[in-house]
């Protein structure tokens, strides 16, 4: 005849069972991609990347605040098979979040944000100085570059 196991025993017993479960879904969860990502796997050295450029009127690290009407932020992804969101994070000069802009896209290209300038709180607030741009991608930081607002 079988005894009953101690309260010690089932305890002992609950919690190696508990942990086995812990594992088990654990193991699963790694083979299962989250939502919105490709399930195929990416070769070493393949890794999403992606080239900024910020635009007026032409490409350049500084513009004149009275003369830009808005900025283009062009990100160019290579590496980039499946869906995706790209976050672009517009930091003032003394770090201070500005402005972020999402787009979600699919593959490879260019992803183009427009920042206005005129007529917003930048010219108002004459909110010059040297400004950073951080582009993420599904919630990453991959790159970032600065430009210049100037008056003279």
């Amino acid at each position: 005849m079988l005894s009953q196991p101690s309260s010690k025993s089932r305890s002992f017993l609950l919690v190696l069972a508990v942990a086995c479960l812990a594992l088990s879904i654990a193991s699963v969860a790694q083979h299962i991609n989250p939502p919105g990502q490709d399930a195929s796997p990416r070769p070493r050295g393949q890794q999403p990347s992606a080239t900024l450029s910020i635009c007026a009127q032409s490409c350049a690290l500084a513009f004149h605040i009275d003369q830009v009407h808005a900025l283009s932020v062009n990100v160019n992804w290579r590496n980039t098979s499946g869906k995706h969101t790209q976050q672009i994070k517009f930091l003032l000069p003394k770090g201070e979040t500005y402005q972020i802009m999402e787009t979600k896209f699919e593959g490879d290209g260019v992803q183009t944000s427009v920042l206005p300038v005129a007529g917003t709180w930048i010219q108002a607030k004459e909110l010059t100085g040297k400004w950073m741009v951080q582009v993420y991608l599904d919630g990453q930081l991959v790159t970032q570059s600065g430009f210049i607002l100037h008056r003279n």
